[in-house]
């Protein structure tokens, strides 16, 4: 058996895949992100008020 046969290593690997472009475009990350930064503020927003409301009550 040749080197040829074996698969590059972990990092040549992940070198590889973070060199070559993207396939989904820049505005759909940038949708994706902020759709998802909406989502987590809500969440912690509520938790935020769920906790005030909590110690008011004791």
């Amino acid at each position: 058996m040749g080197n040829s046969d074996r698969k590059p290593g972990l990092i040549k690997r992940l070198w590889k895949w973070w060199r070559t472009p993207s396939r989904l475009a820049l505005g759909t990350l940038l949708l994706i992100g902020f759709v998802g930064g909406i989502v987590f503020w809500g969440g912690f927003n509520t938790g935020m008020e769920k906790a005030q409301y909590r110690r008011v009550l004791h």
